[in-house]
């Protein structure tokens, strides 16, 4: 499950090979989403920071492989032993979904302390600061809120977040520390 994690943060935070999963998972602010209102956010999205918009096809596609990818609904519906193992990413349980009108409504469940290993979390914060140059200081906030850091990615809560930091800052195999 650990690598799980790991591969889901690093699809989660490359723009470039995994827009739809970096949108849903970096910049989407609600805790509850559709398939219409994800495809329709990502289209307002791109025209707002003049990226390329994908193709109506192409993004319905992408948001169908994504929910596909993480749905613990589909884990339980599809007893498949090779569609189960064709997407590991459904053990994660990042979100789960029920009917409201007619429409299926996903919703980002809140993750548990200890959910995600130490090293995992520690291998997300120093690829993150790795990615935005490898600052002298961050704030706890950019932390809690930035595109492509853990806490955002994995969808952290304040408190989680500073559990973490203060592990993180504890191990002495970096020269990081948090305060």
């Amino acid at each position: 499950s650990m690598s799980i994690w790991i591969i889901h943060f690093l699809l989660a935070s490359n723009y470039d090979k995994a827009t739809s999963w970096y949108f849903l998972f970096n910049v989407y602010p609600n805790l509850t989403f559709t398939k219409e209102r994800l495809q329709e956010s990502i289209i307002v999205w791109c025209n707002e920071n003049r990226f390329s918009v994908p193709s109506a096809n192409t993004l319905k596609r992408d948001i169908q492989a994504l929910i596909g990818m993480y749905s613990s609904s589909a884990q339980t519906k599809d007893k498949d032993l090779q569609a189960i193992l064709a997407s590991p990413m459904r053990e994660l349980h990042l979100f789960t979904d029920h009917y409201e009108d007619g429409t299926i409504v996903y919703k980002f469940r809140h993750i548990s302390p200890g959910e995600i290993s130490d090293d995992v979390f520690s291998f997300s914060l120093l690829y993150y600061l790795e990615s935005i140059g490898l600052p002298q200081s961050v704030s706890f906030t950019e932390i809690l809120e930035s595109s492509g850091s853990p806490a955002r990615i994995f969808g952290f809560s304040e408190n989680l977040l500073a559990r973490y930091l203060h592990s993180f800052g504890n191990r002495s195999d970096h020269p990081y520390r948090y305060s």
